[in-house]
């Protein structure tokens, strides 16, 4: 009973446009994930995605680079069966990462490797479904607190496992249930509306020396991709 009165309050602030004034020690990751999904656009609009599509660039700043400021294309297309590819057209060429669901490859020019998984925090983003699968890319999430980040409230929740938190703690606005912050170095942001669920467009990576930004300029949802996008390559041992 006490748990659906927390709920309660949770959506009755979201559709206030106020922020939940529920004791810290009464709030459950459960509660704060639950909020988040009804922010993003809830699960009935997310499970109608199949595809996504995003086309954008990456803008890196980096000290220790000439230039300084170098900006490439990238793109990134996925299904909601966990398939991917992800590539980067930059100075040396094209590099890819991509899964058909069960392995991963990494392809810079003409040498492909098998990798361990594509990055957890861009798989989970690029899912289409990724809202409803917090708990698969960042298993074991607690709530650690409200805390101050970038000047706003947050609610923090911390994974379990081996995953250390300081890169993959999850910040999500109290005022609005939305991510903000993947870690202490990535902050989301620019979130709009594409097909009734809104999408981050823009991703800032602080980095040695500088900093990589992700901007998405194009969101697609339910565009036909061609399974060839995530065939295995032919290389020995694939």
């Amino acid at each position: 009973m006490k748990r659906i009165v927390i709920v309660l309050v949770f959506l009755a602030a979201a559709l206030a446009g106020t922020a939940p004034r529920a004791a810290a020690d009464e709030i459950t990751a459960e509660e704060v994930v639950a909020r988040f999904v009804e922010a993003v656009g809830g699960r009935e609009a997310i499970e109608r995605i199949e595809t996504r599509v995003c086309l954008g660039r990456v803008i890196n700043d980096l000290s220790w680079k000439d230039p300084t400021r170098e900006v490439t294309p990238l793109g990134a297309w996925s299904t909601a069966d966990g398939r991917l590819l992800v590539a980067e057209l930059g100075r040396d060429g094209i590099r890819r990462e991509w899964t058909d669901g069960d392995s991963v490859w990494v392809q810079e020019g003409t040498k492909i490797e098998r990798a361990e998984e594509i990055r957890r925090k861009f798989a989970w983003f690029y899912d289409p479904r990724g809202a409803l699968r917090l708990n698969e890319y960042f298993p074991g999430l607690r709530f650690r607190g409200i805390e101050q980040r970038e000047g706003r409230d947050v609610y923090a929740l911390e994974p379990g496992g081996d995953l250390d938190p300081l890169y993959y703690t999850l910040f999500f606005d109290v005022a609005t249930g939305l991510l903000t912050e993947l870690g202490h170095y990535w902050v989301v942001g620019d979130w709009r509306e594409v097909d009734g669920i809104l999408v981050p467009h823009r991703i800032a990576c602080d980095r040695k020396g500088g900093s990589s930004t992700f901007v998405y300029d194009h969101v697609f949802h339910n565009h036909p991709l061609d399974g060839a996008l995530f065939a295995p390559p032919t290389i020995a041992g694939s």
